[in-house]
């Protein structure tokens, strides 16, 4: 089975990055890309990928905003915020709005396979910097 992914990102060098990445493993698939929030939730509602990987910090509408609508057009889209944004209350607003993993772009890229594989198997991925902070505050989602 192929996994469809959509990337969602403003700056085209981290979406072309995101690209080869994930075009590197064998049963995953690009089915499109997206530089801001309208264009994002026009390609959801036509490809409906399996994964959206999305940045938080977008013009038009900012990925919180896309996380909100995207289980209404697309249910089974699993969505992962790959972003800079580290703040706790980023993360929580996050996971509160929908999204299925938070990975930070310092991270390596084998995090971002391994948190696609996750997500789809219905667990939440969390980078482990991220987890090790909210469980420290005993901030629950």
């Amino acid at each position: 089975m192929t996994v469809t992914v959509l990337l969602v990102d403003d700056h085209p060098m981290i979406r072309q990055g995101l690209r080869n990445l994930v075009a590197s493993e064998n049963d995953f698939q690009v089915v499109g890309e997206a530089g801001d929030g309208v264009e994002a939730l026009q390609k959801i509602q036509l490809s409906r990928p399996d994964v959206l990987i999305i940045d938080m910090m977008m013009p038009n509408l900012n990925g919180l905003e896309v996380l909100l609508q995207v289980k209404k057009l697309s249910p089974r889209t699993r969505t992962i915020v790959f972003s800079m944004q580290s703040a706790e209350p980023y993360v929580v607003e996050a996971l509160r709005a929908g999204a299925d993993g938070y990975i930070l772009k310092e991270t390596g890229p084998g995090e971002l396979i391994a948190a696609i594989r996750s997500v789809l198997q219905g667990d939440r991925f969390l980078s482990e910097r991220l987890s090790e902070r909210l469980e420290a505050s005993g901030i629950s989602v």
